[in-house]
């Protein structure tokens, strides 16, 4: 099993990384990003724990960290592709 980041997933990342130090510092922001790996383990290590989002393609999965969500597919070997992470409020089924 591998967990692998797409372009959007990376650009996500840095974003979420760059408003979360200019809104809530670097303490702040430190403690929040450190959950994204722990949840990229918990994927990694059971790719099929979050469910599946119809209303997005019926293949992705959709994983909560604090107000994110780590939107996900899983192939037959069990990889993992992280294709958004996108905050819930966000209108993430028009983009």
């Amino acid at each position: 099993m591998a967990v692998e980041l797409s372009a959007e997933a990376d650009r996500d990342l840095a974003e979420l990384i760059a408003s979360g130090l200019e809104r809530y510092g670097l303490a702040a922001s430190d403690r929040y990003v450190a959950r994204l790996p722990e949840a990229f383990e918990m994927i990694d290590s059971f790719p099929r724990i979050a469910r599946l989002r119809d209303e997005i393609d019926g293949a992705t999965r959709g994983f909560p960290v604090g107000v994110h969500i780590i939107f996900y597919q899983v192939d037959d070997a069990d990889d993992v592709l992280i294709l958004r992470i996108r905050h819930r409020r966000e209108d993430w089924l028009a983009n």
